[in-house]
């Protein structure tokens, strides 16, 4: 990430979509399937995330706090149930290489 974001003066509305920003970045890259990417920018977005609430909110501020945590939320949800399922197809190629060694064992026993 560019140092100078958070080193900048910043509004709590900056960071707030900054992390919407990132978020979406994420989003894009679990959909084109470049997860290092998505790994790059969720450490970026969590030091936004420690910064942006280093500081509990106002009261005037909680009602823009509030719509732009649902908004990052429905992102975040997305995300998750990409995330689930590359895992799941991780899981399943895994799963089938054990059995192929299994397998690859079990003929070598054989011979």
């Amino acid at each position: 990430m560019n140092s100078t974001l958070l080193k900048r003066e910043t509004t709590r509305q900056d960071q707030l979509d900054l992390i919407l920003d990132l978020s979406l970045a994420m989003l894009d890259s679990a959909r084109s399937g470049d997860w290092e990417g998505l790994q790059a920018r969720e450490q970026e977005r969590r030091v936004l995330v420690t910064e942006c609430f280093r500081v509990a909110a106002s009261s005037a501020e909680a009602p823009q706090v509030a719509e732009a945590l649902r908004r990052i939320l429905v992102v975040n949800d997305e995300l998750a149930s990409l995330t689930r399922a590359q895992r799941d197809v991780l899981g399943a190629s895994l799963q089938g290489f054990g059995t192929a060694r299994k397998a690859q064992k079990a003929y070598g026993q054989h011979l």
